[in-house]
């Protein structure tokens, strides 16, 4: 990946989530460091942020 913006843990820590320079979002497992999903994120120039939604495992972006 290219530079990390930002950075989330899920609620158990299992999985964390990064914002980077290259404008995706990857959610990664914590204990594997495998990827498990990469998608696309907010084409603008200001910096990125997602954040985990309580228990869930859904992202909130913002950027």
């Amino acid at each position: 990946p290219n530079a990390i913006q930002s950075i989330t843990w899920n609620r158990n820590g299992s999985l964390f989530a990064t914002t980077c320079k290259d404008k995706c979002i990857r959610v990664i497992e914590a204990r594997s460091g495998r990827i498990i999903a990469r998608e696309i994120g907010h084409q603008g120039p200001k910096t990125s942020k997602a954040v985990f939604l309580g228990d869930t495992n859904r992202l909130l972006s913002t950027g």
